[in-house]
């Protein structure tokens, strides 16, 4: 089986994508496919609570694409979990 996992990295720099897509390919299952995004805009990091509030509403998309596109799974790269409560709330399969 075939799953689809959407890892979002919640900040507006793409320089640790590579890093975190090579780490989670050694890792997955061969049959698992996970695409490593991070946003076109926002901060660099979530060291503050403004910034976080900064990308809330691109996470949501995110995630809410990611549920359209047909993926088993959205990941939002970040401990601080920046938007999770929100995207339960806003999809019904993922």
């Amino acid at each position: 089986m075939t799953n689809r996992i959407l890892w979002i990295n919640p900040i507006g720099t793409s320089v640790f994508d590579e890093p975190i897509r090579e780490l989670i390919d050694r890792e997955k299952r061969l049959e698992t496919t996970v695409n490593v995004v991070s946003l076109s805009r926002g901060p660099q990091h979530l060291e503050y609570h403004y910034y976080e509030a900064l990308v809330l509403a691109d996470v949501l998309h995110s995630v809410k694409r990611a549920e359209k596109e047909g993926y088993d799974a959205a990941v939002i790269g970040c401990f601080y979990d920046p938007g999770l409560r929100e995207a339960k709330e806003i999809t019904e399969r993922l």
